[in-house]
């Protein structure tokens, strides 16, 4: 198998964690960044979950995750059903 270098950019001390981490686990950091690239193919994009800190932010903006819910559709709020709405809905 040909190999080819590939250099990403990261911070020393990031880095140097990373490196430690791996170390323990028994490998390097390209075994690592391999490991990471293959699971990526395999399942056709990132291998975890990636999120932002938005309901944080629409928190801090004045809204309330209990009291509604953000439309994906809309980007609105609306208000949110009660709670034996949903658990008997679900029963159905």
């Amino acid at each position: 198998m040909a190999t080819t270098n590939v250099s990403i950019r990261m911070d020393t001390e990031l880095k140097a964690q990373a490196d430690e981490l791996f170390a323990e686990l028994g490998m390097n950091l390209s075994t690592a960044f391999n490991i990471f690239v293959r699971q990526s193919l395999r399942e056709g994009g990132i291998p975890f979950e990636i999120r932002t800190d938005r309901p944080k932010r629409i928190a801090a903006i004045g809204g309330t995750l209990s009291g509604g819910v953000l439309s994906v559709l809309t980007g609105r709020w609306q208000k949110a059903p009660p709670l034996g709405e949903l658990a008997s809905s679900k029963a159905r």
